[in-house]
């Protein structure tokens, strides 16, 4: 499947704070990239704010996480959050505020339809026939 990372970039005029909003799929693969993002934002100024907003990704893998510093664990007691605010401190970059979903998106590049199974089903049928 092909996983597209889709990023926003926003800095404020005096280059205080940064925010990256991810709303493609972030895979192991594509947090390199986002990590290079990252890096680049910290180095326009040293007391940078920085800001990475997961909430409207489509897709995010455990893997991916935990390349940013987070480690997911079980639901904290409070449930009624929608989303829930994580300082890491990442190298070459320093602390990042990740701003993740309460439920890990599923990815819809993931997703097969109910009558691709069907349809094949079928042909292996007729081929076998």
């Amino acid at each position: 499947m092909d996983h597209k990372l889709q990023l926003v970039v926003g800095l404020d005029a005096d280059l205080k704070t940064a925010r990256i909003d991810v709303q493609g799929c972030l895979t192991a693969a594509s947090c390199q990239a986002l990590l290079c993002v990252l890096r680049r934002a910290h180095s326009l100024a040293a007391d940078v704010s920085l800001t990475l907003d997961l909430r409207e990704a489509r897709h995010l893998e455990t893997e991916a996480l935990e390349m940013l510093g987070y480690l997911p664990a079980p639901s904290s007691a409070n449930a009624t959050a929608i989303y829930s605010e994580v300082r890491c401190v990442l190298e070459g970059v320093g602390v990042v505020v990740l701003l993740l979903p309460k439920l890990s998106p599923v990815c819809r590049m993931d997703r097969v339809p109910a009558d691709t199974y069907s349809d094949v089903a079928r042909l292996l049928h007729l081929h076998s026939a």
